[in-house]
C-alpha cells in the first residue's frame, strides 16, 4: 500500500469496527497506534522536503524578479538611444524570465497547497492516534478486569465447591446420628422399676410408719 493510501486508510479506519472484528483488540490497537506513529513521522520528513523545496522556489522567484527588472532596463535603455534590435533583444529576454518564473511560482502554489495538507493530515492522524490510545488502554483494562474476574470466580467456584462438600459432609453425619438415635430407641426403651421389688416394699414401709405415727 503506498504511503497515500495508507493515510487515507488510517484515517478512514472505523475503529468500532476493528475493534468488533479483533480477536485482541489491544493487540490490534497497539499495531494501529504504531502504524500511526510511523505515518506520522513520514508525514513530518514530506513537510520538512516541501518546506525546503517552497524556500528554494521562492528564492528562484526574487532572482527571476531582479533579472526581470534588468532586462526591463535594459529595453528601455535600448529604446532611448534608438536602438531597436538590443530593445527587441532585451523585451525577448525578459519575457522568457516572466514565463520561468510563473512556472516557478505555480510550483510555490502547489507546495504551499501540499504543505497545507500534510499539515492538516498530521492534525487529523494525532487526534486519530490519540483515539486509538484511549481505546487501547480501555481494552487493556476490560482484559485486566476479565482476567481478575475469572480468577476470582475460580476461587469463588472453589469455595462454593468446598462448602457444599462440608454440608453433605455434616448432613450424612446428621442422617447417621439420627439411624443410631432410632436405633436406640428401638431396641433400648426406657427402664421403669417394677412394683415389686425390695426397694418400692421398703420405701412404703417406711411411709406407713410415718403415717402411723402421725
Amino acid at each position: 500500500m503506498s504511503g497515500k493510501r495508507r493515510l487515507r486508510h488510517l484515517l478512514a479506519a472505523n475503529l468500532n469496527a476493528l475493534l468488533d472484528r479483533a480477536e485482541d483488540p489491544e493487540r490490534m490497537l497497539g499495531a494501529l497506534v504504531q502504524e500511526i506513529k510511523d505515518v506520522l513521522t513520514e508525514l513530518a520528513a514530506t513537510e520538512r522536503e516541501l518546506i525546503a523545496e517552497l524556500r528554494v522556489a521562492e528564492q528562484d522567484i526574487a532572482s527571476f524578479e531582479r533579472r526581470i527588472a534588468r532586462w526591463q532596463s535594459e529595453a528601455e535603455e535600448a529604446l532611448a538611444r534608438n536602438d531597436e534590435d538590443a530593445a527587441r533583444s532585451a523585451v525577448e529576454r525578459r519575457l522568457a524570465l516572466e514565463a520561468e518564473r510563473d512556472e516557478q511560482a505555480g510550483l510555490v502554489e502547489r507546495c504551499r497547497a501540499a504543505l497545507d495538507q500534510v499539515r492538516e493530515d498530521r492534525e487529523r492522524l494525532h487526534v486519530r492516534r490519540e483515539q486509538a490510545e484511549q481505546s487501547r488502554t480501555k481494552a487493556a483494562e476490560q482484559k485486566h478486569d476479565a482476567r481478575l474476574q475469572d480468577r476470582y470466580a475460580t476461587r469463588a467456584d472453589r469455595c462454593l465447591q468446598r462448602n457444599r462438600e462440608r454440608m453433605v459432609h455434616i448432613e450424612d453425619r446428621m442422617a447417621r446420628l439420627e439411624a443410631r438415635i432410632e436405633a436406640f430407641d428401638l431396641v433400648e426403651p426406657p427402664r421403669t422399676v417394677a412394683p415389686d421389688t425390695p426397694e418400692v416394699d421398703a420405701e412404703l414401709a417406711a411411709m406407713r410408719a410415718r403415717i402411723q405415727r402421725d
